[in-house]
């Protein structure tokens, strides 16, 4: 696969998985989850396998596919990488659109801890508040944290959470297939240079010079 012969049916296919995934993220309900994060996850290890499998620009393609979509998934969803994954512009954008299809947080009932289950904070308080309206606690939100008194707190984060772990798989496609492409690219690039190279020696006639 090149980037110059780039199929139709590979952009259509790139196309209706974003569209599913943009569906997903609206949805966010707990199997859409499931099912989002495990065929991202599995899309990308297939695409590694058949790399290595595989030769000249459809390898470099499938590996600048998998490597840069995993690599992202990586730095997004893996619990080490949650400080820096929340410093990613893609995670900001996920936050402000949450603002426009997600849940309100749910109202405070005085005397019911922080979000966060600090329990320095009552509800009702502005430090309780600011809490609970917080989109720069990433790291917190993907580890399962705030809201452990309230039941409705609960399912709040919970489907906070699951909005930002399909929102996470969609930038991963998205920035997965330019990043296949740009790598076949560079692979024909290098392959044109070396064939440049070598055409003066292999055109030169026999008993010239």
């Amino acid at each position: 696969m090149t980037a110059a012969r780039f199929s139709l049916a590979a952009l259509l296919l790139w196309m209706a998985m974003i569209a599913v995934g943009c569906q997903a993220l609206v949805s966010h309900t707990p199997l859409w989850t499931y099912l989002v994060v495990s065929a991202t996850v599995t899309l990308f290890g297939l695409a590694l396998l058949t790399a290595l499998a595989s030769a000249g620009g459809k390898r470099a393609y499938l590996l600048g596919f998998a490597l840069a979509g995993g690599g992202y998934l990586l730095l997004t969803l893996y619990p080490l990488m949650f400080h820096l994954g929340e410093q990613l512009l893609t995670t900001r954008v996920l936050m402000v659109f949450w603002s426009e299809v997600g849940e309100q947080p749910p109202q405070p009932q005085p005397g019911q801890p922080q979000p966060g289950g600090s329990g320095n904070a009552a509800w009702g308080t502005p430090a309780a508040t600011a809490a609970a309206d917080d989109d720069g606690d990433y790291e917190a939100m993907m580890n399962g944290g705030g809201f452990l008194s309230a039941a409705s707190g609960q399912d709040y984060y919970r489907s906070k959470r699951s909005y930002l772990f399909i929102g996470q798989c969609l930038w991963a496609v998205l920035l997965a297939f330019p990043a296949g492409l740009f790598c076949a690219w560079q692979y024909e690039r290098r392959i044109r240079r070396e064939r440049g190279g070598s055409a003066p020696a292999s055109g030169a006639r026999p008993g010239v010079g």
